[in-house]
């Protein structure tokens, strides 16, 4: 059986197709869980509306503590041997839990990455499975490469996977702290071609803005390099390479909205650090080369980009 494990947090606007995405499935074999994140609009009814329509739809109500919090009250309850996640403002096409459980069947993979589309028109359409062994996924991954996201949703994970592993509470960017120790778990990662999830954009999405909390990629990637240093030091350049970018990142932010907060100096030194190893390095991808080039013409000059 599989688990679907989806937040819900004040979606009103947006949850009922999502669900609706999850009761069309081919596949039957599975349970809903939804997590109520104290959400303050008609979430939570919506939520019981659809549990009372079909017996394979649980609810759990609790008080907001934010994505993480939710994902794992959702694997602490969850029943299945397989588990997937979906955010309550997206959708899976008809086929996709049947789609990645064959592919986990024939694989015999530890996790399957189904393929992502922003355009709903495009969903179920795609083909091609590409199996490789989870060292390489994750350096995949963190270069940003061949397809390869570091998000949670979209994906069948095997439920041992989850053996005292938890999403970080209380942190942004969790699906970036999570993927590599989870992928870690697995001694092969499947990825599909096929696009069984549509990713919602949203233009007030807080990828494109500002705020105090988006500097907690930073502490992400101090903790990830401990972890590979500690673990898998050989993959070390391609978490350089992705602290390199999540530096350039938060710099050009700052240099945008917040030019006098203290983090320009670090993020710059940080930059600084590893554009050369970037520039040079194996499996870096063409924007992070482009990107470490455009460094040396100063900081001044870069900020302005």
């Amino acid at each position: 059986m599989i688990s679907v494990i989806i937040p819900v947090y004040n979606v009103e606007k947006y949850l009922r197709q999502c669900l609706e995405s999850i009761l069309a499935q081919t596949f039957h074999d599975y349970e809903t869980i939804l997590v109520d994140d104290g959400s303050t609009d008609t979430s939570g009814t919506i939520c019981d509306d659809f549990a009372s329509r079909d017996s394979r739809i649980k609810v759990i109500h609790k008080p907001n503590g934010g994505l993480s919090s939710a994902r794992n009250a959702g694997i602490d309850v969850a029943s299945g041997n397989r588990i997937i996640f979906i955010d309550s403002d997206d959708i899976i096409s008809p086929d996709c839990l049947e789609t990645l459980h064959s592919t986990a069947l024939s694989t015999g993979a530890g996790i399957i990455c189904g393929s992502f589309t922003h355009d709903l028109h495009k969903l179920g359409k795609g083909k091609g499975v590409r199996t490789v062994a989870a060292g390489r996924a994750i350096e995949q991954t963190l270069h940003q490469t061949h397809g390869c996201l570091n998000t949670a949703c979209g994906k069948l994970f095997d439920r041992k996977i989850f053996d005292g592993l938890r999403f970080r509470e209380g942190t942004w960017y969790e699906d970036l702290d999570f993927f590599y120790r989870a992928y870690a778990r697995a001694q092969t990662i499947t990825f599909s071609g096929q696009r069984t999830y549509y990713y919602r954009l949203h233009p007030a999405s807080f990828l494109g803005k500002w705020s105090e909390q988006r500097l907690d990629v930073l502490r992400v990637m101090e903790d990830m390099t401990q972890w590979f240093t500690d673990n898998m030091p050989q993959l070390l350049p391609a978490v350089h390479d992705r602290h390199f970018a999540a530096a350039c990142n938060m710099f050009l932010l700052l240099s945008a909205d917040n030019p006098d907060h203290a983090a320009c100096d670090s993020t710059w030194q940080t930059i600084c650090r590893y554009r050369r190893q970037v520039l040079f390095g194996r499996g870096v991808r063409l924007k992070n080369r482009a990107g470490a080039m455009l460094t040396y013409l100063g900081r001044k000059i870069f900020s302005r980009l």
